[in-house]
């Protein structure tokens, strides 16, 4: 699981305490909705009284959440969102806008335009593709020019291998861009 997610636990635990209540924070080892699925129903079995949720597919988690929904347990959605969800509410960046400013910064930074290569964990996270997708929306009309956005399935080494090759073989690229927390180190 991505460092991504240490201070959500540390501040969770730090919530708990402050509110005098139990908060438990799990996550699948892989990007799978079945691993998550998984979760979420243990902790139904363990009757908690509510769940919050990072959606790794949005549209795949709707039934997830109404199972939750179905059992009386409220659900909020962060870091990435099911808006079609009956969710009670999402907390967390808006994914398209954080692209869009990482593209005018690089539109900035690079007036005379230039190749930028883009790296991520899992494309097929709503968040990462929002992320992708305004950064993309942001670079139109410019020269700067996004060549593609490689995956690396969130293995460390995957991701190093990506940077290498893209490196290797695209001696032009003047930048990269990491859409998920990890890519940038």
């Amino acid at each position: 699981i991505s460092p991504f997610w240490d201070p959500l636990a540390v501040g969770m635990k730090k919530s708990a305490e402050e509110n005098g209540c139990q908060a438990e924070w799990a996550g699948p080892q892989n990007s799978e909705v079945g691993a998550q699925k998984q979760l979420v129903e243990s902790a139904l079995a363990k009757e908690v009284d509510g769940i919050a949720i990072s959606c790794i597919e949005p549209e795949a988690t709707i039934p997830i959440i109404q199972e939750c929904i179905d059992k009386g347990i409220p659900v909020i959605t962060f870091d990435s969102d099911s808006t079609k969800s009956a969710r009670l509410c999402y907390i967390g960046t808006n994914n398209t806008n954080a692209g869009k400013e990482a593209g005018k910064f690089a539109v900035k930074i690079m007036p005379d335009g230039g190749k930028i290569m883009g790296f991520v964990g899992n494309i097929s996270a709503a968040n990462a593709r929002e992320r992708r997708d305004g950064f993309v929306e942001a670079i139109k009309g410019s020269k700067v020019e996004l060549v593609d956005t490689l995956d690396d399935n969130k293995d460390p080494s995957r991701a190093r291998r990506n940077v290498e090759d893209a490196i290797t073989k695209n001696s032009d690229l003047k930048g990269l861009l990491g859409l998920f927390s990890y890519n940038g180190p």
